[in-house]
């Protein structure tokens, strides 16, 4: 009894801190959200979410796994060393950015402008895009850091509610503007910038009091799993990024500001994934698999438990949550009801994907993950072009990665 109270006693401030870390990010997400349905309308809203899922995916292929490559390393690391791995993945996301990324940027977007191939606004929206590829890839870096040191706060804040929560100041003052292009590149441009404040924030709050040491050499079996976290981190917003993408091409702006905004509301499952994943990973991590399931069940228990309260009203109510996005997206009770519920067979499955890439098993995420993916696209490509039917793919993948992944983390 003695120890199930120390062991609460621990979690609990972890818990609380997690959950403080993640509030700006929420409130950011879902102010971003709203201001920019109700200020240019749902077509705005399907641009500039699209671009931030872009930006996510793009960013977790230039983080190249690291940031679960670090967390997986400091087991057998001192803190200093850990630091000091992660400060030499984000000095070369620095010198990409120099060197590379803002030269070529500057020449392709100016030669498009000046040949008339882009507009201004298609022009902004690219460089969003490449600008805020590389501040999220430092953001995650900076995550698997906060996690690797024990810090779980600054590590619940890693996603694009940090840039959201950043470009919503800047939306109060936002201009009218006369097209959907122009008013979701001005929604971009805040949020890349965001990106980059939040990022510099983040590492300042990570920042070691001592000399930065050389970078320690990584364990051979940790490398050779890289590729496989790498493609993960990548895979996973990629099967939800299909669905605005496709909307966007085979139907209209608004019928993927329709999904985007809907699915920022009903993101409640992924928020209580992100709480309580960083608080469980390095346990989950653990030599012993006996410890690592344990830990499972108990993550998705809590999970569970700060889920529903908010899920049972959305299913019960939902117009009053929808009414958050102002009339054109009020009416989206049924598409609110089935996104809730693909969010709580996530919730209830946990955080099976990080078990796997942190207990050396990333490559049975990848076959799930891959798996998923191929099963998101058929499905929408097979239905019409709706954004419910977007979400049905979308559950229907998810069902899929997570039976597939629960059933490699169980087996022996």
């Amino acid at each position: 009894m003695s120890a199930t109270r120390a062991h609460i006693a621990r979690v609990v401030p972890q818990l609380g801190g997690a959950i403080a870390g993640r509030a700006l990010p929420i409130i950011g997400n879902l102010a971003f959200t709203i201001m920019v349905a109700r200020q240019y309308g749902a077509a705005a809203l399907g641009i500039a979410g699209t671009v931030q899922l872009v930006v996510r995916v793009s960013g977790e292929a230039w983080a190249r796994g690291w940031p679960t490559a670090i967390v997986a390393e400091s087991i057998s690391l001192r803190s200093a060393d850990t630091w000091a791995l992660g400060h030499q993945r984000l000095t070369r996301l620095a010198v990409s950015l120099r060197s590379r990324l803002v030269p070529a940027g500057a020449i392709v977007v100016g030669a498009g402008v000046a040949g008339g191939l882009i507009s201004p606004a298609h022009a902004v929206i690219a460089c969003s895009v490449a600008l805020g590829t590389l501040a999220f890839a430092a953001v995650r870096i900076n995550a698997g850091l906060a996690v690797a040191l024990s810090r779980p706060a600054v590590s619940a804040a890693a996603d694009l509610g940090l840039g959201s929560a950043l470009a919503s100041v800047g939306l109060i003052l936002a201009p009218p503007f006369d097209t959907a292009a122009a008013a979701a590149a001005w929604a971009s441009a805040l949020f890349a910038a965001g990106l980059v404040v939040g990022a510099v924030f983040q590492a300042r709050l990570l920042r070691h009091p001592g000399e930065v040491r050389p970078p320690p050499v990584v364990r051979n079996t940790t490398a050779r799993d890289r590729l496989y976290i790498a493609t993960n981190a990548v895979l996973t917003p990629a099967v939800t990024l299909l669905a605005p993408l496709t909307l966007n091409w085979r139907a209209a702006a608004a019928d993927a500001g329709a999904f985007v905004g809907v699915f920022r509301l009903g993101v409640a499952g992924p928020v209580v994934l992100s709480i309580i994943s960083p608080i469980y990973l390095k346990r989950l991590a653990a030599r012993q698999r006996r410890s690592r399931l344990l830990s499972l069940l108990e993550a998705q228990g809590v999970g569970l438990a700060m889920f529903l309260p908010y899920a049972l009203l959305c299913l019960i109510a939902p117009e009053i949550v929808l009414s958050l996005l102002g009339g054109e997206l009020s009416g989206e009770t049924h598409l609110l009801r089935l996104i809730i519920i693909g969010q709580a067979l996530n919730v209830a499955t946990g955080p099976t994907a990080q078990t796997l890439n942190v207990a050396g098993r990333a490559r049975h995420d990848t076959a799930s993950q891959v798996l998923a993916l191929v099963v998101a696209a058929v499905a929408i490509g097979l239905q019409p072009p709706t954004a419910e039917a977007a979400a049905i793919a979308i559950i229907i993948s998810q069902a899929v990665r997570n039976a597939s992944a629960l059933w490699a983390t169980w087996r022996r």
